[in-house]
C-alpha cells in the first residue's frame, strides 16, 4: 500500500470532496487514479484539510496535522508521497523541519512536491523580550525591577564583600536562571532557526524535493516583490497640512487665554494706573479693580487696547489723538493679523521638521505591517522579510516550468479571464439596476479562479499528467499502463528531466 497525501494552500479550504484539486472526486484525484499505481496492493489517499489562514500561526498548526499523517504512514510500513499547493508547500516544510528537529529521516516519505509555494522568509528577533508572550515580558520586567530593588536593599545594608555577596545572590543570580530558563523554553518555539536542524533538513530531505513554479506565478512574484519593496507611502510633508489647518486656530485660542488670565490682566491694570493714572479706564475698572475680576473677556481685551494706545501716544506728535479710531479699526486688526501669520508660520516650520523626521520611521513601520500580513507573519519574535520559489535552508534551487507548459497554463488563465470580462459587463449592467443595492459576492460568483497562473496549474491535464509521472519515478509507486500509453508521456518524460537535471545545489 503506497499514499498520496495532498494539502491545499491558503483560502482553499473546504470539505473532503469538491471539485478543488487537493478533494476526493477532482480531475486531479481521478488522474492520479488511472496514471497511478502503488507498488504495493492499494494506492491510497489522504488529505490535509486546515484553515487556509495567510498566517505563519495557521501554516505551522497544518504541519502538525501533516508530521503526524507522515509519522503514521511511517509506523504502518506504507511509502508516501506529500503534494503542497501554495502555502500548503511552506506547511509541508515547517512539518519537515520538526521531523528534523526531532532526528526523524521519515524514510517512508518517498517524496514532497511543491506546486506555486511561496516560501516565507523570516527573521528571529534578537531580544529574548520581544519574542516571549505578553506574560513572559511582565515576567520580565518584574525580575528586573526586583533585581534593581534588591540591589538598592543591599547597598543600604551591607558593605565591603558582603555587598558584592548580596548583590549575586539576590540579584544577578536570579536574572541569570530566569532567563536561561526562558531562553531555552522559547528555542523550543524556534526550531526553524536551529543550525542542526537546518543541516538534517537539508540533509535528510533536501533530495527528495521537487519544487515546481511558474515563472509569471502572481502570488510569488507579488510576494519576493512585497519583501523588496520600500515605498515612500507617507510624504516627509505628511503633517504640514494638518498643522497649518490647526495653527489658524491657535492664535484665537491663545489670544483667549491671555485673555483669561486674572494675574496677568491685574498687572496691565496696575501698570496703566501707574504711567497713564485713570484715563480711558471707565468701564474697565473701578475702584482699582477690573470689572468682573479679570475673568470678562471684553473688559480685559478693552484694557489691553487702552493701555497700547495711551503707550503709543506718547511716541506721537501732540495733536494725533484723532487717529485712535482708526488705530482701533485698522491697526489692532492688522496686529492680530501679522500675529496670527506668525503663529502659522512656526507651526508650519515645526510641523516640516516634525514630518521630515517621522516620516522614515513610519514608511518603514507601515511597510512592515503590509509585509507582515501580506506574507502572513504573526508568530511574536519572528519578522517576514521576503518570500522565494524555494526554501532557503535547502541548497537545491528548481529552475520555472517549461516554456511549452507554462505557456498553455499561462493561455489556461488567460481564456478563463476573457471569459470575466464579458460576464462583468453584464453584472455591471444588472447593479445599476438593483433595488437591493451592491450585492458583494456576485463578483466572486463570476470567477473560477482559473484567471490567476497561481490557481491554474491543476486545470490543466498536461500538468496532472507530469504530475502523475513524477509521482510514478518515486519508490513505492509506478507508472499504470494509461500513463504509458498517453500521448503527453513522452512530454513529461521531457519536461521532468528537464527540471530534475537542471537543479542546482
Amino acid at each position: 500500500m503506497s499514499t498520496i497525501i495532498m494539502v491545499h494552500g491558503t483560502f482553499a479550504t473546504g470539505p473532503k470532496t469538491g471539485d478543488k484539486w487537493w478533494q476526493e472526486t477532482s480531475a486531479f484525484e481521478n488522474d492520479l487514479r488511472k496514471f497511478v499505481k502503488s507498488e504495493g496492493a492499494e494506492l491510497k489517499f489522504a488529505r490535509i484539510i486546515w484553515s487556509g489562514d495567510n498566517t505563519e500561526s495557521a501554516r505551522r498548526a497544518a504541519a502538525k496535522d501533516i508530521f503526524a499523517t507522515i509519522q503514521s504512514c511511517q509506523q504502518n510500513n506504507e511509502p508516501c508521497c506529500i503534494i503542497g499547493h501554495s502555502h500548503g508547500g511552506s506547511a509541508i516544510t515547517s512539518a519537515l523541519m520538526l521531523a528534523a528537529h526531532r532526528k526523524e529521516e521519515l524514510p517512508c516519505l518517498k517524496r514532497w512536491m511543491t506546486v506555486a509555494s511561496p516560501f516565507i522568509k523570516l527573521r528571529k528577533s534578537r531580544w529574548l523580550f520581544a519574542r516571549v508572550s505578553q506574560w513572559g515580558q511582565a515576567a520580565y520586567v518584574v525580575l528586573v525591577t526586583f533585581a534593581v530593588l534588591a540591589c538598592l536593599a543591599s547597598w543600604a545594608s551591607f558593605s565591603g564583600g558582603q555587598v558584592i555577596l548580596a548583590f549575586i545572590t539576590f540579584a544577578i543570580l536570579p536574572c541569570v536562571l530566569f532567563y536561561a530558563g526562558v531562553y531555552l523554553v522559547n528555542a523550543r518555539q524556534f526550531v526553524h532557526y536551529s543550525r542542526k536542524g537546518i543541516a538534517r533538513f537539508d540533509e535528510y530531505f533536501g533530495a527528495r524535493w521537487l519544487g515546481l513554479w511558474h515563472k509569471d506565478d502572481e502570488a510569488i512574484g507579488g510576494l519576493r516583490t512585497l519583501g523588496a519593496t520600500d515605498l515612500p507611502i507617507i510624504g516627509r510633508e505628511f503633517a504640514v497640512p494638518v498643522f497649518s489647518a490647526v495653527s489658524i486656530f491657535l492664535f484665537p485660542a491663545f489670544l483667549l487665554w491671555f485673555l483669561s488670565q486674572a494675574q496677568l490682566m491685574a498687572a496691565v491694570l496696575e501698570y496703566h494706573m501707574q504711567h497713564f493714572g485713570n484715563k480711558k479706564l471707565e468701564g474697565i475698572a473701578a475702584g482699582g479693580k477690573l470689572i468682573g475680576d479679570g475673568a470678562a473677556w471684553g473688559v480685559n481685551f478693552n484694557l489691553i487696547i487702552t493701555t497700547l494706545w495711551e503707550a503709543a501716544k506718547s511716541f506721537m506728535p501732540a495733536g494725533l489723538e484723532a487717529f485712535a479710531v482708526l488705530f482701533l479699526l485698522v491697526g489692532v486688526p492688522c496686529a492680530l493679523f501679522l500675529m496670527s501669520l506668525l503663529f502659522v508660520f512656526v507651526a508650519t516650520f515645526v510641523a516640516r521638521i516634525v514630518s521630515g523626521g517621522l516620516s522614515g520611521s513610519l514608511n518603514s513601520l507601515v511597510m512592515q505591517e503590509l509585509r507582515q500580513t501580506g506574507l502572513g507573519g504573526n508568530v511574536r519574535g519572528e519578522t517576514a522579510v521576503g518570500a522565494e520559489p524555494f526554501p532557503a535552508w535547502l541548497q537545491a534551487r528548481f529552475p520555472p516550468l517549461p516554456e511549452e507548459l507554462g505557456r498553455e497554463i499561462s493561455d489556461t488563465s488567460n481564456k478563463a479571464a476573457s471569459q470575466v470580462i464579458e460576464k462583468f459587463r453584464s453584472l455591471i449592467g444588472t447593479l445599476a439596476f438593483a433595488d437591493a443595492g451592491l450585492d458583494g459576492s456576485a463578483l466572486a460568483k463570476l470567477l473560477s479562479w482559473n484567471e490567476l497562473i497561481h490557481t491554474t496549474y491543476f486545470t490543466v491535464p498536461r500538468f496532472r499528467v507530469l504530475i502523475a509521472y513524477a509521482i510514478a519515478q518515486t519508490s513505492g509507486f509506478c507508472a499504470s499502463d494509461a500513463l504509458q500509453r498517453h500521448p503527453d508521456y513522452v512530454f513529461a518524460e521531457q519536461w521532468y528531466v528537464a527540471i530534475t537535471t537542471s537543479t542546482a545545489r
